[in-house]
């Protein structure tokens, strides 16, 4: 195995001398964070998305950590590739007025699961726990409620190094339930049920979602979602998903620490392949939600209806993800 980048171990270590021996004139002020984005390898083939979440604590202006959790996923030719990765963070802070810039060094540990091993048989693409380092940059933006992230990693292996760029929210408060904007990040995966897409084995996808806290005759917000999911139906490989929806409560503890919610949506989903026009979707789902200062993590599923090029497609779906809350 090859020695792993020691440029990227020096610069992580470089966040610890600041962090450590800085003066902290300042209470700490936690928050958390969710994103999505899309990682591209060193390899052909080597890419795919990645969601990530973070909870932390700003020491001052200008140093942070967190504990930062991810998941991969890619279909590279001859067998699915993913992970699940824990590790943790430190970040130096440039404030801009109400703008921040920043520089991060981590280290992740990340489990790896190969579904196949007839792909390319390299270091750290096999089935395995390793240790990645990283660093990044990125800018955060006031929006509202949250704060918008568009964030740029580089994680390092002794396998394949990778880029990632990702866009996400992150909430600075210590409540956990005090209503506004929330955004969520998931994966999902689909079981059709019946139908010419029956025999699809592999239909998932990751989501980016935002709920407007807004009163409707069926619940309290509204909610907004961008979705992307990967196929290998006969006529297309990739799905685009536009869906408009509410969020309506039926258990919900007093501070918000634990939610159980309805969430009707309905829109357009534009097969990337294969099809030159929207077709409708329809879904009914459910989700249970627990939360802890200002991240949730939540589980769910839904029945799904839509249209597509080889006819209808329905079927269960399955969804987790993490939120950001206002």
């Amino acid at each position: 195995m090859r020695h792993i980048n020691s440029f990227a171990i020096i610069i992580t270590l470089a966040f610890l001398p600041a962090a450590l021996f800085s003066q902290v004139r300042e209470p700490a002020t936690p928050f958390a964070s969710a994103s999505a984005g899309l990682f591209f390898g060193d390899v052909s083939g080597y890419n795919g998305p990645l969601l990530l979440a973070r909870y932390g604590e700003q020491f001052n202006q200008h140093f942070m950590w967190a504990a930062r959790a991810q998941f991969r996923d890619d279909d590279p030719s001859g067998g699915r590739v993913q992970s699940l990765g824990f590790g943790g963070e430190l970040f130096a802070v440039l404030p801009l007025d109400d703008t921040e810039l920043y520089g991060l060094g981590g280290i992740v540990l990340e489990a790896v699961h190969l579904g196949s091993t007839q792909w390319l048989r390299i270091p750290d693409m096999e089935t395995g726990v390793y240790l990645r380092p990283h660093v990044g940059a990125g800018v955060s933006i006031p929006a509202g409620s949250v704060n918008l992230l568009f964030e740029l990693n580089r994680g390092f292996a002794s396998g394949p190094n990778y880029w990632f760029g990702s866009f996400g929210a992150r909430s600075n408060r210590t409540e956990t339930d005090s209503g506004g904007t929330a955004f969520h990040v998931y994966a999902n995966h689909l079981a059709p049920i019946g139908g010419n897409y029956e025999s699809e084995e592999d239909y998932r996808g990751y989501t980016i979602a935002v709920d407007v806290q807004r009163k409707t005759p069926f619940g309290h917000a509204m909610r907004y979602s961008l979705g992307i999911d990967f196929v290998d139906f006969g006529t297309s490989t990739g799905i685009v998903e536009f869906l408009v929806g509410t969020v309506g409560d039926i258990v919900r503890v007093e501070d918000g620490a634990f939610t159980l919610s309805w969430v009707p949506q309905l829109g357009a989903v534009l097969f990337a392949e294969g099809a030159s026009r929207p077709y409708p979707m329809g879904l009914l789902g459910i989700e249970a939600r627990g939360a802890h200062h200002g991240v949730a993590v939540f589980v769910g599923t839904s029945a799904l209806a839509a249209q597509g090029p080889d006819g209808v497609l329905r079927g269960l779906q399955v969804r987790f993800g993490a939120s950001v809350l206002p």
